[in-house]
């Protein structure tokens, strides 16, 4: 049986990281072979991640690790050698992410495209995406929108070009209280970094705090949970005179999942598109009303039903109306929003939807059944 090697390459957890671990993780057991390859720092975050710290013990034997003892060595370089050490004839290799631009014509190729919008590209990443596709004998595509521009671009293999099925949470991981439980809680959780636009809405929380200070009872409190770029210029800006005292807390959690099931409101105001964040989605089925920045496809998943919206380039004024918006709604209808917000989780977002369309793939690259 051929084996396919899934290729992560970064060393932070975002929702790429997320849910392609958790496709690995639910492929052991399947006929066949599924490796992770990922690099040694991105295995140590995931060693502390209640999520998925088990079954890295138990799968062991399916888990490889890139050599970054050269720090200058480039993407091509790192997989090449790994593949030329590792890899049979027949194998299937899933690059995911980015594309380390290598031919492999005794192997065939699956090349996800996981961005939400090429405008998060510069122009060196947008061509590397695009040569990407033309390396790959099979490419899956998070975004509809890049989905159609990939279609257009290459019309020869477009059959060949799959939109994603969905994204997943493991919605017993990810419970909800009954809202009339939860406390005033406001959560973001991603990467701090700024096409989150994670800045913009920590400088509205001083008008927020006091929009809702006199009505939000309930330990009201603001949670920023994450890493990355912006997290010293973030606690710069706690340290601020407007910010004394305000309930806001600002750091990585491996426990997500018992902030959120307690929580209200999350946060998802991504600039170009939300759909279909791995955080959104967990937040959702945790039971949270959005408040997302209305761009891209974010309807898809944020439903008019139980969402509020702001602009792509909100101001603070826009973000204190949306929260006065949810709290103006009243317990009993913010309790039916909670509740349809889990269910569309729970019904379009499971992982066997999106491990059967990962395995559909695999087959359609392997004479043998995977």
């Amino acid at each position: 049986m051929k084996k396919v090697w899934l290729f992560l390459h970064t060393e932070h957890i975002g929702g790429a990281e997320k849910r392609f671990t958790g496709l690995w993780k639910a492929l052991q057991g399947r006929p066949g072979a599924f490796n992770l390859v990922l690099k040694k720092e991105l295995y140590q975050k995931f060693k502390s991640d209640n999520d998925i710290k088990g079954e890295l013990v138990k799968y062991a034997d399916h888990i490889f690790f890139l050599d970054t003892s050269s720090t200058n060595e480039k993407l091509k370089s790192l997989y090449k050698g790994f593949i030329d050490k590792h890899a049979n004839e027949g194998d299937i290799f899933h690059f995911i992410g980015e594309h380390p631009f290598l031919r492999t014509p005794k192997n065939k190729q699956i090349f996800s495209i996981t961005q939400s919008s090429l405008k998060n590209l510069n122009a060196f990443g947008k061509a590397g995406h695009f040569l990407g596709v033309m390396f790959s004998d099979v490419i899956d595509v998070l975004d509809p929108t890049i989905y159609k521009i990939m279609r257009s671009t290459f019309f020869y293999k477009k059959s060949r070009i799959h939109l994603t099925s969905n994204s997943f949470c493991d919605v017993n991981y990810y419970y909800a209280l009954p809202f009339e439980e939860k406390k005033d809680w406001l959560v973001f959780l991603g990467r701090f970094e700024e096409v989150k636009q994670v800045k913009q809405l920590l400088e509205a929380i001083p008008a927020l705090y006091n929009e809702l200070n006199k009505t939000a009872e309930n330990d009201l409190h603001f949670h920023f949970i994450g890493h990355g770029s912006l997290e010293i210029e973030l606690r710069a800006i706690v340290q601020r005179e407007a910010f004394k005292n305000l309930p806001i807390t600002i750091a990585y959690s491996n426990k997500p999942n018992e902030i959120l099931c307690k929580s209200k409101i999350f946060f998802s105001l991504q600039l170009n598109n939300n759909y279909p964040s791995k955080s959104l989605i967990e937040a959702m089925s945790a039971g949270n009303i959005p408040v997302v920045t209305n761009v891209g496809e974010t309807q898809w998943l944020a439903k008019p039903e139980f969402s509020y919206y702001v602009p792509e380039h909100f101001t603070t004024d826009d973000i204190v109306k949306a929260v006065r918006s949810v709290y103006n709604e009243g317990e009993k209808a913010l309790s039916e929003k909670s509740k349809m917000a889990r269910q569309l989780v729970m019904q379009e977002h499971t992982l066997e939807k999106m491990r059967d369309y990962y395995l559909q793939l695999y087959a359609s690259l392997n004479e043998a059944e995977v």
